[in-house]
């Protein structure tokens, strides 16, 4: 999803987040208004990517935990999800 895609799919919440901090700081000056919002637009971008990129970390790590009760040997785990050993290991620690 491209930034441009990610902005337009949650526009309306954007905007009631940046009304909301505008009536906060009583700004009135479209140019200050115009910076907080780009502001505003890349820390979005930012933490939506961020919190895909944890989303799919723990996802992999289910997965290979999944893997793992199926007595799948860690190799084929990390060829498959692209965790490293060490990550495969720690899962059969904690499963200890």
């Amino acid at each position: 999803m491209t930034d441009q895609e990610i902005l337009e799919k949650y526009r309306e919440k954007i905007e009631q987040n940046m009304t909301q901090l505008y009536e906060q700081l009583n700004l009135k000056d479209d140019f200050e208004k115009q910076a907080y919002l780009e502001e505003y637009q890349k820390r979005f971008i930012h933490g939506f990517r961020d919190g895909l990129k944890n989303g799919m970390a723990k996802k992999l790590l289910r997965i290979a935990k999944a893997m793992l009760q199926k007595n799948m040997d860690v190799h084929t785990i990390s060829d498959i999800t692209g965790l490293l050993r060490p990550q495969i290991e720690e899962i059969t620690d904690a499963q200890r």
